[in-house]
């Protein structure tokens, strides 16, 4: 009897360990993307990205932008290592006049967040936990320029700014 309770019990404390293990393990390998669409005092423009890994693809539209007050879309899970593929095209008055790509390395534990901007100065230089930018001209805008800047953070223990 004391041998049957004693395996039963193991049965459980193993089988515990082994779940606790693979959520541990299942909470270290994310990794995702969000993106953020910010208002433009240059004119109202429209959004659309394209984001894979290989394993993962999603579409965001100017829809997946409005969901929430930030502009921000749902996060994307991503691989845990290897290249984000971004494709993003802006519009502005129905004319496209940007369509470019981006990519971006996967880490494990990791969001990033991809942020677009049409202004005449350099969001970056105000922007604390990013990564890079990278800057596209919009045809007859002047001093208007589209700015694309990526940061991130990790997902377990993120920095807090």
């Amino acid at each position: 009897m004391r041998i049957r309770k004693f395996y039963y019990y193991a049965f459980w404390a193993i089988s515990f360990l082994l779940v606790l293990t693979m959520l541990y393990r299942q909470h270290q390998d994310r990794a995702e993307i969000t993106f953020t669409k910010q208002p433009s005092a240059f004119a109202a423009y429209t959004l659309r990205v394209e984001a894979t890994d290989g394993k993962h693809e999603r579409e965001f539209d100017d829809q997946a932008f409005s969901r929430n007050k930030r502009g921000a879309t749902e996060p994307m899970r991503t691989k845990t290592k290897g290249l984000l593929h971004v494709s993003f095209a802006v519009a502005i008055m129905g004319h496209e006049t940007v369509a470019e790509t981006l990519i971006i390395p996967l880490k494990p534990d990791w969001r990033w967040n991809v942020v677009f901007f049409i202004t005449d100065q350099n969001p970056y230089k105000y922007c604390m936990g990013c990564d890079s930018y990278e800057m596209f001209d919009i045809p007859g805008a002047n001093a208007y320029k589209l700015y694309v800047v990526t940061g991130g953070n990790y997902i377990k223990h993120p920095v807090e700014y």
